[in-house]
């Protein structure tokens, strides 16, 4: 099987921009492998198990003529791409998956979510970033409760402690600022918690008449792949009301009455929100569209 690098691949457009090369360039690594050497490498990348093979019957009374699609192959090589000049960056699958997946090793998991809202970067930053306001954005089903924190304002360094419950088992968690660039980004990291790693960076960035908020999330579970095969199923959805998107989307973003189109009106949350953020965020933002990026 062919493969390529993102990198090589994009690289590869600027090259066919910039050089004299003509005619078609192939757009696969000088090195394909086999289906087995791509799954031997890619679990060795994550510091995972292999599982078992799929036997090519199976396959084959599975799907029909459309196992070929699984069981073929094309071995594709770029004899045009490098006779033009172009350098490969990553010319083996194990130099790039290594380079892709590194984040990812030792089963680290990244979640990815994006939901626009009309109301600018200043109007909605003073909200989100006010943690008192956390348990009227929290889904219910967590039973959130902020305990306190280590500074008057929150900036890098700030530990903030919460109290939840999941599936009826009391977690507590404290978390630490480790980013703080206002009105624009921050990010927080599990300090004490139920995760072995979580790093949530959460990012406001203006786009036309309002801001695009996205959540990104790297987490690891205890247990290694027992933890993976018992919680996480549970996990997936509590990192998704643990994300600022997530949490917004659950509660219309604080926005009492202001639904989404076709839905029904949201309870007005009985939290009352700190001055300062009534003062900062006026009008409360309503939410229109959201999008949920697949888990790379």
């Amino acid at each position: 099987m062919s493969w390529i690098h993102l990198e090589d691949i994009v690289g590869l457009f600027i090259h066919a921009l910039d050089s004299a090369a003509t005619g078609p360039l192939e757009g696969v690594a000088p090195r394909p492998v086999t289906n087995r050497e791509f799954t031997t490498t890619l679990c060795r990348a994550l510091g995972v198990i292999k599982n078992l093979p799929a036997p090519p019957l199976a396959i084959q009374a599975l799907f029909g003529e459309k196992a070929e699609i699984v069981l073929g192959s094309t071995r594709l090589e770029p004899a045009a791409t490098l006779a033009s000049g172009y350098r490969f960056r990553f010319e083996s699958v194990q130099a790039a998956l290594a380079d892709l997946l590194r984040p990812l090793r030792g089963g680290t998991f990244l979640r990815v979510w994006e939901q626009w809202i009309p109301q600018a970067t200043e109007t909605l930053w003073p909200f989100f970033c006010d943690a008192r306001n956390l348990e009227a954005i929290t889904p219910p089903f967590l039973h959130f409760n902020v305990l306190g924190q280590s500074s008057r304002e929150i900036g890098e360094g700030t530990l903030i402690d919460y109290r939840l419950r999941l599936e009826g088992i009391p977690i507590h968690w404290q978390s630490r600022i480790d980013g703080w660039d206002p009105p624009h980004a921050f990010i927080d990291s599990q300090v004490r918690g139920p995760y072995k790693l979580w790093h949530h960076t959460h990012e406001f960035e203006p786009m036309g008449t309002g801001t695009l908020m996205r959540d990104t999330v790297r987490y690891r579970l205890r247990a290694g792949w027992l933890g993976g095969l018992t919680a996480g199923p549970k996990v997936a959805p509590t990192s998704n009301g643990s994300s600022t998107t997530g949490r917004a989307r659950s509660t219309n973003c604080s926005a009492g009455n202001a639904g989404w189109p076709g839905e029904e009106p949201a309870p007005q949350p009985t939290r009352r929100l700190s001055p300062r953020t009534r003062a900062a965020a006026g009008s409360r933002p309503r939410l229109w569209q959201s999008r949920h990026m697949a888990e790379r």
